[in-house]
């Protein structure tokens, strides 16, 4: 019968498509979760990196408190001397948007690998 050869060819084709399909695929998705896993870790090295820019300098505190605790104990020792502001303006505006920009390039690199996932358990 025509009809069933034809059916049997096209069944064998259509299943070396698709594992060749398949196949490709995968190593596809093999590729981009390495990357994703080697950008991950290079963005959080940053991301560790930069969080220390936006908190205070510990030593200019700390440097600030004993000068007010000198002067405090002994104000004869530097009666001109001006007591520094212990008080700290905060992160600039571009160390904020530098961590903003590298928290959500981690998150597109952790989504990227959450998908790719999914796509080899499909």
């Amino acid at each position: 019968d025509p009809r069933s050869d034809f059916f049997a060819i096209y069944r064998k084709e259509s299943e070396e498509f698709d594992r060749e399909n398949t196949k490709k695929y995968d190593e596809d998705l093999n590729t981009s979760l390495i990357f994703a896993g080697l950008f991950s870790a290079a963005s959080s090295a940053f991301i560790i990196d930069v969080q220390s820019k936006l908190e205070p300098d510990s030593n200019q505190l700390i440097a600030a408190y004993m000068q007010v605790l000198l002067h405090a104990t002994n104000p004869n020792l530097y009666p001109d001397a001006e007591l520094p502001s212990a008080t700290w303006p905060g992160p600039s505006y571009v160390i904020v948007v530098v961590q903003c920009l590298l928290y959500a390039s981690l998150a597109i690199s952790l989504f990227t690998a959450l998908v790719a996932m999914l796509g080899k358990q499909w």
